[in-house]
């Protein structure tokens, strides 16, 4: 996953259910890739809207 996300200018996280935990937001944000995610579950409690990503 490291190459894939190494090569992407964005990451998109599409949630339509809530997660208890957004592993692809933390790995994203690890990568310092920009986020844009579903403003459900576990993205929301990761990702600081229009700061960190967006929701």
């Amino acid at each position: 996953m490291a190459l894939a996300y190494k090569v992407s200018d964005i990451i998109v996280s599409a949630s339509t259910e809530p997660e208890a935990f957004g592993r692809v937001a933390v790995e994203a944000q690890s990568m310092e890739k920009p986020i844009i995610a579903s403003n459900i579950g576990g993205s929301n409690e990761t990702i600081i809207d229009e700061k960190t990503g967006f929701l």
